[in-house]
């Protein structure tokens, strides 16, 4: 029997996986207080596990597929967008600015503590649905019920970019113009664009986090007399109050414009790539995580065990422990893809990933006393280098503490002999790219983090010929 720690086939990993990445935090004693809930900046990330479904006619036009984008020459699919907008959403997820529509007194920029964690990618080739699920008309089905924020990636018929059905307790969301948003980078040769799309899912998300629109409503309808919108939050004020303390109410600078001085930046408004939150927004995305939400979390687990005997598509497996059993013959073939989270993977039966296919596995321990994963704990932590195996060159993302004076990044051929060390100045979340051309040839390299006593997990690279 092999117990499985890390496979080392992982075409898609996930990126900044319970990372702290530009952040304000004026006074880090705070403590938000909620309806008896209380958030503590200082506490764990939370990551919420996400998978996306993307929506195409029967003939396989009209979205990304699991081989192109169905637009242009790029080697690009709906895996690797997929996997670029979980990394998108979770640099937003890592930055607070300051909110424009300060309270009085103000109030700070808190670390939201959130994260995603993609857990499996599926494809749905069904002209009727395509013409049928969009704006808030979302598809009946979903992945994994319960444990997942089901995304869905649609075709778009109007101005609505998207929504969310339910509140704390919804767990599915249409994003209607991130296609089209992508061909808008394809065609500028500028991935801004896709801003768009990383945005809204936050936004989305919030919604099924519990939040709704303080100021600016969808469509751009604003909450000022006769509308009034309560969001439940002292600290994100009313058009009437802001107005009453010296904020403009001209037609072209209000606190409801569009991208305007004025305007909100709150994420949760309508707003032109608003992102940051209040102290009481952030408290309750962590009180339904917390309650109605909480086997969303990667490290939480509803069922115990589950066996991988057949594969015959797109599957994500979520338990405690996942196994393929012996006198099992798992191939992941067509281009297809298995994703599997859990605290422990076995294999005791034949598995094999096509070329083409997608293997994803993230083992995740249980979260430790405190509610967290024990994430923070970590001063350098270090990921599955992307795209693996490579050809000519591949990025390798690491996490180092501020706290860490001198770290190295070191890359060891298959006898043991360091090829190169890399000295990593930066802290935070840190990109580094590997050429080829920086290795001895073809085969198999392990890398490992190395700083101030502490080292991370050894990975493995492959580069082919």
């Amino acid at each position: 029997m092999k117990r499985i720690i890390l496979f080392t086939v992982i075409v898609l990993n996930n990126h900044l996986k319970g990372q702290e990445y530009i952040c304000l935090t004026p006074d880090e004693d705070i403590v938000a207080t909620i309806s008896g809930y209380e958030y503590d900046p200082n506490g764990d990330v939370k990551t919420i596990r996400v998978n996306f479904h993307f929506l195409l006619r029967s003939d396989g036009t009209g979205n990304f597929t699991e081989t192109s984008d169905n637009y242009s020459t790029r080697p690009y699919n709906g895996y690797f967008y997929a996997d670029d907008m979980i990394r998108w959403c979770n640099q937003h997820w890592n930055q607070n600015p300051l909110l424009k529509h300060m309270p009085m007194p103000p109030v700070p920029a808190l670390h939201k503590k959130i994260q995603f964690q993609l857990t499996g990618v599926f494809f749905h080739r069904n002209t009727t649905e395509y013409d049928s699920y969009y704006d808030c008309n979302v598809p009946h089905y979903v992945e994994n019920s319960g444990e997942v924020i089901n995304i869905y990636i649609t075709k778009a018929v109007s101005s609505t970019s998207g929504c969310a059905i339910g509140s704390c307790n919804g767990e599915k969301t249409n994003i209607c113009n991130a296609y089209e948003s992508y061909k808008q980078s394809v065609n500028n040769n500028d991935t801004w664009y896709n801003s768009y799309a990383y945005i809204c899912i936050n936004h989305e998300v919030g919604h099924l986090f519990g939040l709704p629109h303080p100021l600016r409503l969808g469509g751009g309808t604003c909450c000022r007399p006769p509308i009034y919108c309560d969001d439940g939050c002292d600290d994100t004020p009313t058009y009437e109050w802001l107005i009453n303390n010296g904020f403009p109410d001209d037609t072209d600078n209000n606190p409801c414009c569009w991208n305007c001085p004025a305007g909100s930046n709150n994420l949760m408004d309508y707003s032109a790539g608003g992102i940051a939150l209040s102290p009481c927004q952030i408290s309750k995305i962590h009180e339904c995580i917390d309650g109605t939400k909480l086997f969303y979390r990667n490290c939480k687990y509803k069922t115990q065990s589950l066996n991988i005997t057949s594969y015959t598509g797109n599957e994500a497996y979520i338990a405690k422990s996942v196994t393929i059993p012996s006198n099992s013959n798992v191939v992941v073939n067509n281009n297809g893809a298995l994703f599997v989270n859990a605290q422990e993977f076995t294999i005791d039966g034949e598995f094999e990933v096509q070329l083409g296919s997608v293997f994803n596995l993230d083992i995740v321990p249980a979260c430790d006393g405190t509610g967290g994963s024990g994430e923070d704990e970590n001063k350098i932590i270090l990921y599955p280098n992307f795209p693996n195996p490579f050809y000519d060159v591949t990025t390798v993302e690491c996490y180092v503490s501020d706290d860490v004076a001198e770290v190295q990044l070191c890359v060891y051929n298959m006898d043991g002999d360091i090829v190169f060390c890399f000295d990593i100045t930066e802290r935070g979340m840190v990109s580094v790219q590997i050429m080829a051309t920086e290795l001895s040839g073809a085969g198999e390299y392990t890398y490992l983090l190395f700083g101030d006593g502490y080292s991370s997990e050894e990975m493995q690279m492959v580069l082919m010929e």
